[in-house]
């Protein structure tokens, strides 16, 4: 069993605030053999072997896990496997192996081709290790690191330090977003090709902003849009937050549109609000729309040959509940946009919401979570979206729970489970749409440790039946991640877990054999 690690400053930085807390098939989903080859037994991760990995035109490179969220529609639904049984989960047994290195603040990894793997870190600001991004390439077969590139000493320097993120862009490159910069790099030796330094918004200086995440549209355009400090603040990660005030907000976002064959501006657009959420991008009928949340409203862009225009019909605004803090990042769901409230600290419990992309007036809301078990509401990552069996997952630390709810007939949105289980980061979705696997973490001493009744906590990776949220399988308590993070998947199975020790762990479901 791997040790607990001590309650670290970036959530002890709300501690404050959580003062108030008190013989089966050999099979499960059959998979026909083929006609040429009767003698073959069926391959045990059909999903993730169906992948020829290389670049493509549709923007992201083709693989299990190009981008920070699965698609840039960021539903987290994975073109991955569950590697154990859905109808025996007693025999199901977890193999853990810790890749070589110790990896400062690791935020996300993206697969590429098949032996191939990014990791971005170095960029939770509020932690002493956290020194400036970095991203490192990995031997998946041998877990050894190929190379490592540090992108800018951003601490020293001063500047605003927050996580940005490497992705797997479809020309083949691999791009990384750190502060005002971004830059594509080679996968093959780690060398900056191209580095773009981003706009700032005006009235305030580049050391207090940075660029959190981006999208990818499917002319392989990068979207991305910046957030900020307060003017004046030197705090550093989220406790850079607690220095707004109404008098001095955070700065308004820019969203800015970038070639990323050639790293220059396309086209920007100032908001006249910050945005701390992440945007999203996808296809609503002819059109390709970017959608933004800030503070107070929701919007959307769409890159034409004029640049990026604002649409002036669609804005999801007044959606929050008097003590409701703002959305994290929105979902597609066909032709729903999804979203969940209560991004940073609430005393109202959070809603769910699924808004139509062809009219914004058109709303559905519930709070799953009702009961406000520890007094408080948060939950900083973006829910989970199955576009193909209309079912959102949702959850919230604050309340210590996770449950799925369905989008039925267009009209409303009903729970079909909710249990007791504690998570700060974000969630995924595995396996075909008839037996989908839902992967989260769960932190049970997470909400004792940030009120400081007990001086640390460990967590764990859970896998549970998308429809009924059965459990299937649980591994051994292990050193928490960094709340924000998103667990992803590679081939075969495996799935990728960076600990805020520094571990980046290879997990990976298995069946005992009876």
């Amino acid at each position: 069993m791997r040790p607990p690690i001590p309650v670290v400053p970036s959530v002890l930085c709300l501690a404050s605030l959580l003062g108030a807390c008190d013989g089966d098939p050999p099979l499960d989903v059959p998979v026909e053999l083929p006609i040429d080859r009767p003698d073959r037994a069926p391959e045990p991760y059909p999903i993730s072997a169906s992948i020829d990995p290389g670049p493509t035109s549709t923007g992201l490179y083709e693989t299990v896990t190009p981008f920070e969220h699965a698609d840039v529609e960021r539903t987290h639904v994975y073109r991955a496997d569950f590697g154990g049984s859905l109808f025996a989960p007693e025999r199901n047994t977890i193999a853990l192996r810790a890749f070589d290195g110790v990896h400062e603040t690791p935020y996300n990894v993206v697969t590429r081709d098949r032996n191939e793997l990014f990791l971005s870190g170095g960029t939770q600001g509020d932690i002493d290790a956290a020194e400036g991004p970095y991203v490192t390439k990995f031997d998946v077969e041998r877990g050894a690191v190929l190379w490592r590139t540090d992108l800018r000493e951003t601490k020293a320097l001063g500047e605003f330090l927050w996580p940005g993120l490497v992705t797997a862009h479809g020309n083949g490159g691999i791009y990384a977003i750190y502060g005002v910069r971004i830059a594509r790099l080679d996968p093959e030796d780690g060398r900056v090709l191209a580095e773009l330094e981003l706009p700032t918004p005006e009235g305030f200086e580049p050391e207090d902003i940075t660029y959190n995440g981006f999208t990818v549209l499917r002319s392989g355009v990068i979207v991305t849009k910046s957030y900020g400090r307060p003017a004046g603040c030197e705090e550093q990660g989220i406790e850079a937050l607690l220095c707004a005030t109404p008098e001095n907000p955070i700065p308004p976002s820019i969203v800015v549109a970038v070639d990323p064959n050639t790293l220059q501006v396309l086209s920007t657009y100032q908001l006249s609000e910050g945005s701390g959420g992440r945007i999203t991008s996808g296809r609503f009928g002819e059109r390709e729309y970017i959608y933004v949340p800030g503070v107070e409203n929701i919007v959307r862009f769409e890159l034409t040959g004029e640049g990026l225009e604002l649409d002036p019909d669609w804005r999801v605004e007044d959606y929050l509940v008097e003590g409701q803090t703002p959305a994290s990042a929105p979902v597609l769901m066909g032709p729903w946009v999804v979203f969940q409230t209560n991004y940073s600290i609430s005393t109202s419990p959070l809603s769910v919401y699924a808004v139509s992309q062809a009219d914004a007036s058109v709303r559905l809301r519930t709070e799953p979570f009702s009961d406000l078990r520890a007094g408080i509401s948060a939950i900083p990552s973006a829910l989970t979206a199955d576009p193909d069996n209309l079912r959102i997952y949702a959850m919230d630390a604050g309340r210590g729970q996770i449950g799925c709810l369905e989008l039925v007939d267009g009209e409303r949105l009903e729970v079909q489970w909710v249990v007791d289980q504690t998570t700060m980061n974000h969630t995924s979705l595995v396996g075909p749409p008839e037996a989908r696997v839902f992967v989260s973490t769960d932190a049970p001493d997470l909400l004792p440790a940030l009120a400081g009744r007990v001086p640390e906590f460990t967590e764990q990776v859970v896998w549970r039946s998308a429809e009924t949220g059965e459990e299937l399988a649980r591994t051994e308590p292990l050193a928490p991640m960094l709340p924000g993070d998103p667990l992803a998947p590679g081939f075969d199975g495996v799935w990728y877990y960076p600990g805020l020790s520094g571990e980046l762990l290879e997990v990976k479901v298995e069946v005992s054999t009876p």
